[in-house]
């Protein structure tokens, strides 16, 4: 495990260049918002950060954990996170006493950072090991994920998605270098990458059990793999407990007292959520049902093809200019259109490269590996296009499954020989800089704005 993190010779110039780029959209968005960011001391948290950060539809709670310790995530998806973010409110609670900094932007930034340097890292040894791209291939279509729109985003904002995506990566690569070995992943590697995945995000989790699957096969049935399963389950389970009870149920109580407060100071305290809240609620569109906790996230109503063209296959990859990066919770509406063919065509083509490319590799050398992605995706779009959690804004989750997109187009291109892989070349080549360009402006002008 520790030579997974080792930087190899070839890697150091890919390693600087990534991380001045990352460093770069991380400075970006703290100087945005900058003055009221830093501000230290016993103060209204959530009203500075929550209220203040709009860029799609991330969110900035992170940064309240980081400065209070309040927690508005949910801790059942995220069971791990909270752990993540301790250690560092520890340290910046400590240093505001005496400084009235608050230095939640940059602990944030050095966390998302690292996890985008190594998905970087781990993406190019996939398609430069794995797929056998050479070099300057694998080089480029790494920079292609990277450059699309919400991948791009996940990079910069205070959000779990680019942690979840280094540790996607991390088993994509774990699991794909043991398949072309002809190994097994051990029964600590398994317990290793299920507790930070399934910490991180918990359906992240059923990811790594679909790797463990395809890498193990029914040598996955063995007692001691069950116990690499059962024993960080159990972990997890444990930790979300201590933290439900040590932090949210008294957090629930505190807030439950301060509404109660506002609502004696105010009696038009409803009345002026009621109209927001109704918003909201059609945004989300209706659920299987109420009744039932996880039939609650569910989505019925909320159209499935134009879900397809605007916003998994189009705001994914190509930022739309009209509602820039607003949020679907707030503003935005559920579907935008673009204002000009050129998207469309270029959204076509990147799908096109996709499916083809998921075609030939699972029946290629990588055949393996390409169908354990190709599962991965399957149950992303179950989840998100089939029940329907977090369609209305289902771009946001562009760092869970998006990776596959450049894997798969690596596998199309290895295939190809001669005019037809140099036509391929250009293309890739083309959008990347166009979409690079395109999202990268979009963003900048939007962040840099007064």
């Amino acid at each position: 495990m520790t030579k997974l993190f080792k930087i190899r010779k070839d890697e150091c110039w890919l390693a600087v260049g990534a991380l001045l780029v990352f460093v770069l959209l991380n400075a970006l968005l703290i100087y945005r918002y900058y003055d009221r960011f830093t501000l230290g001391g016993n103060l209204g948290f959530w009203t500075i950060f929550y209220k203040s950060f709009h860029v799609s539809g991330f969110d900035a709670y992170s940064y309240i954990t980081m400065s209070n310790l309040r927690v508005h995530f949910t801790t059942a998806r995220h069971p791990l996170y909270l752990s993540l973010l301790l250690p560092f409110y520890w340290i910046n609670h400590w240093q505001m006493q005496y400084t009235h900094y608050n230095m939640a932007v940059y602990f944030e930034a050095f966390i998302i950072v690292f996890s985008s340097v190594y998905a970087f890292l781990f993406l190019y040894r996939t398609l430069h090991e794995l797929i056998s791209l050479k070099r300057q291939d694998a080089v480029m279509l790494t920079v292609y994920f990277f450059s699309f729109g919400h991948v791009l985003l996940s990079t910069m904002v205070p959000d779990h998605f680019a942690i979840s995506m280094f540790l996607l990566m991390a088993t994509v690569y774990v699991a794909g270098r043991k398949m072309k070995d002809g190994t097994l992943l051990r029964p600590l590697q398994v317990a290793v990458l299920l507790f930070f995945t399934a910490g991180i995000t918990v359906t992240n989790g059923v990811k790594t059990l679909l790797a463990v699957l395809f890498t193990n096969g029914r040598r996955t049935l063995r007692w001691s793999m069950l116990l690499a399963v059962v024993v960080p389950v159990a972990l997890l389970w444990g930790i979300w407990q201590w933290q439900y009870n040590a932090y949210e149920v008294q957090q629930a109580e505190a807030v439950k007292r301060q509404e109660a407060i506002q609502k004696r100071k105010d009696p038009h305290f409803d009345e002026r959520h009621k109209e927001h809240n109704d918003f909201v609620r059609r945004q989300n569109g209706a659920p299987v049902t109420k009744d039932v906790p996880v039939l609650r996230w569910s989505d019925v109503t909320t159209d499935r093809t134009q879900s397809v063209v605007d916003n998994l296959f189009g705001e994914t990859f190509i930022l739309h200019r009209n509602h820039l990066l607003e949020d679907v919770q707030q503003e935005r509406p559920v579907f935008v259109d673009y204002d000009s063919p050129v998207h469309y065509v270029a959204e076509v083509l990147i799908v096109l490269m996709f499916v083809i490319g998921l075609w030939f590799g699972c029946r290629g050398a990588s055949r393996r590996l390409m169908w354990m992605l190709f599962s991965w995706f399957a149950f992303d779009m179950l989840m998100h296009i089939g029940f329907g959690f977090g369609i209305n804004e289902v771009y946001i989750m562009a760092a869970h499954w998006a990776f596959i997109v450049p894997i798969a187009t690596g596998c199309l291109l290895h295939r190809l020989t001669g005019r037809l892989a140099e036509g391929l070349r250009w293309c890739i080549a083309i959008l990347t800089v166009w979409l690079l360009f395109y999202n990268g402006s979009l963003i900048a002008s939007y962040l840099l704005k007064g």
